[in-house]
C-alpha cells in the first residue's frame, strides 16, 4: 500500500485535539483566575504606603485580600457538587457552556468594580466565588470530556493538556499584569470563557454519554465526526456500546457503599490524600501570593510583577515536558521525585525568610545573632531560584498527576461518586491554604510556614513511596483487583497476627 493512501485504521487526531483545546481554554480561564491575585492585591491589599499607591482610596487589609483569593476556591469547591450533577443529567458538553455563565458574570463584576467604584471587599468575595464557581466546574468537567473523546494512543497526553492550559493561564496574568493594569487584565480575562463557550458549542457531546441516554444515531454521528469521516468506526463503537451496556448491568455505588466496601474506600482515601499533599505542599499560596512574596522578599511591585511571570513561564515548560515522559516513567516515579524536589527547593526558601527576620544592620550592636546585611543582600537571588525550582518540580508531578489519576484509580461503579469527593476535597484543601495562610503566617512566621510545607512534601515522598501503585497502562478492572487483592491479604495478615497473639 502505498503511503498516500488512505488507511482504514488510522483515526485523525486533529479533531479530537480541536476539541480537547477548546473545552480546556475553560482551564485556562481557571488558572487565570487562581493568578489573578497576584497582580490585583499589592493594588488593593496594604498598598497605601507605597509610591505606587492604591486603586481605591481606602485599602483592604490583609485578612480582606486572603478572603479575596479564598473566595475563588470556596466556589470551585460547591461547583464540584453541582458539575457532578449536572455530568450526568444534562451532559458533558452542556454543563461546561452553562457553567460559563457564572464564570463570565463573576468578571464582570470585577471589571466594573472600579467604575463604578464598588471599594467594598464583598463586591469582590461576590465576584471571586461566581468566577470560581463557573471555573472550578472545569477541573471535573474537562477531563471527564477528554478522556471520553480521545483515542488510548492519545488519552494521556491530551490528559495534560488540561493541566498545561491552567498553568499556561498562570502565565498569562502574571506576565500582562506585570505590563498593564489590574483591571485590563480582568477585562481581558471575560474573554476566556466566552471563547469557551462559542467553540464549545459547535463541538459535539462525548460518544459515551450519548449511548448511554440511549441515543444510538447522535453517538454514532459524534464518534465519526472525532475520529474522521473516512475513518471505520463500527468496530470501535461496537466496544464503546458493550462498555455503556455493561456499565448499565453494573449498579453504580454511592457514598454508603464505597465507605462500607474496602475495595473501594482504599482506593478513595489514597486519592483524598495525594489531593490533600497537592495543596498542603504549599502550591495556591505559591500561585495566589506570588507577586507578595517577591515584594516581602524586599523588591518593588514593578520587579515583583516581573519576577511572578518568570516563575509561572517555568511551570508551563515543565507540564508541557510531563506529556512525553509520564508515560515512560509512571506516575509513582515522578511523584516522589517531584515531592523531593520541592521539599528541598521551598525549604531554601524558608531559610531565606528565617535569615530575614532574623536581619540586623551591621551598626547595631545589640544584634548578635542576627544575619549580616551584606550576607542577606548576597542571597538576593534565592527566592526566585527556590520558586523556579518550586514550580519545576510541581509541574512534572503534583500538578497534572493526582487529577490524571482520579480517572485512572477508581472502578466505573465507583468512579462518579468517588472523582466527585475527590475533587470537592482537593479544592476544600486549597480554600483551607489560601485562606489561612494569613494565619499560620502570623502565628509561626513566613520561614515556619514555608519550612511546614516542606515537611509535608517529605511526608508525600514516604507516602507514594510505600502506599500509592503505579495505575500506567492499568484499566479501572485492573486496579480493582490490585486493591481486592490488597485488601484480601491485610485480612489474612490480620487474622494470622490475631492467632499468634492467642496462641502466645
Amino acid at each position: 500500500m502505498e503511503n498516500n493512501e488512505f488507511r482504514p485504521n488510522q483515526a485523525s487526531k486533529w479533531p479530537q485535539i480541536l476539541a480537547a483545546v477548546s473545552t480546556t481554554i475553560g482551564a485556562f480561564g481557571l488558572g487565570a483566575g487562581m493568578a489573578w491575585t497576584s497582580p490585583t492585591l499589592p493594588n488593593l491589599v496594604n498598598c497605601s504606603n507605597r509610591t505606587e499607591g492604591c486603586t481605591f482610596d481606602q485599602e483592604f487589609s490583609k485578612e480582606e485580600g486572603s478572603w479575596i483569593g479564598s473566595t475563588y476556591t470556596l466556589g470551585a469547591m460547591v461547583s464540584a457538587i453541582v458539575t457532578g450533577f449536572l455530568l450526568a443529567r444534562i451532559g458533558r458538553k452542556w454543563t461546561m457552556l452553562g457553567m460559563a455563565i457564572p464564570f463570565i458574570l463573576g468578571w464582570l463584576l470585577l471589571c466594573i468594580s472600579v467604575p463604578l467604584t464598588l471599594d467594598e471587599a464583598y463586591w469582590f468575595y461576590i465576584g471571586r466565588a461566581l468566577a470560581g464557581f463557573g471555573g472550578g466546574s472545569f477541573s471535573l468537567a474537562a477531563p471527564i470530556y477528554i478522556s471520553e473523546i480521545s483515542e488510548t494512543s492519545i488519552r494521556g497526553a491530551l490528559g495534560i493538556l488540561f493541566q498545561l492550559f491552567v498553568t499556561s493561564g498562570n502565565v498569562f496574568v502574571n506576565a500582562v499584569g506585570s505590563a498593564v493594569s489590574w483591571e485590563i487584565v480582568t477585562g481581558i480575562c471575560i474573554v476566556f470563557p466566552v471563547s469557551m463557550a462559542i467553540l464549545m458549542f459547535f463541538m459535539p457531546e462525548t460518544p459515551y454519554f450519548l449511548l448511554s441516554k440511549g441515543k444510538v444515531e447522535a453517538g454514532e454521528k459524534s464518534l465519526q465526526w472525532l475520529r474522521g469521516k473516512q475513518f471505520d468506526i463500527h468496530e470501535e463503537l461496537e466496544k464503546l456500546t458493550r462498555s455503556v451496556e455493561d456499565q448499565k448491568l453494573q449498579t453504580t455505588l454511592g457514598l454508603v457503599e464505597i465507605v462500607g466496601n474496602m475495595t473501594y474506600l482504599k482506593p478513595l482515601l489514597i486519592m483524598l490524600t495525594l489531593h490533600f499533599f497537592q495543596q498542603f505542599c504549599g502550591i495556591n499560596v505559591i500561585v495566589f501570593y506570588l507577586a507578595d512574596i517577591f515584594i516581602d522578599a524586599g523588591l518593588n511591585v514593578d520587579n515583583s510583577l516581573a519576577a511572578a511571570a518568570v516563575v509561572s513561564c517555568t511551570q508551563v515548560i515543565a507540564t508541557g515536558a510531563a506529556i512525553f515522559v509520564v508515560e515512560r516513567l509512571g506516575r509513582r516515579v515522578l511523584l516522589i521525585f517531584s515531592s523531593i524536589v520541592m521539599a528541598i527547593a521551598i525549604c531554601a526558601l524558608g531559610v531565606y525568610f528565617l535569615l530575614k527576620e532574623n536581619n540586623c544592620d551591621q551598626d547595631n550592636p545589640n544584634c548578635q545573632d542576627g544575619a549580616n546585611e551584606n550576607i542577606l543582600n548576597s542571597l538576593g537571588w534565592l527566592p526566585l531560584v527556590s520558586l523556579i525550582i518550586y514550580k519545576f518540580a510541581f509541574a512534572v508531578g503534583y500538578g497534572p498527576l493526582p487529577w490524571m489519576m482520579n480517572g485512572e484509580f477508581f472502578a466505573l461503579e465507583a468512579k462518579p461518586i468517588s472523582s466527585t469527593c475527590s475533587t470537592v476535597f482537593n479544592w476544600l484543601c486549597a480554600f483551607l491554604v489560601s485562606k489561612f495562610s494569613v494565619n499560620i503566617e502570623n502565628g509561626i512566621g513566613t520561614s515556619g510556614m514555608y519550612f511546614m510545607f516542606s515537611a509535608v512534601c517529605l511526608v508525600a515522598t514516604v507516602f507514594v513511596l510505600f502506599i500509592v501503585p503505579e495505575t500506567r497502562g492499568k484499566s479501572p478492572e485492573e486496579m480493582r483487583r490490585h486493591f481486592d487483592r490488597s485488601v484480601e491479604r491485610e485480612k489474612y495478615d490480620l487474622v494470622k497476627n490475631t492467632s499468634i497473639s492467642e496462641i502466645s
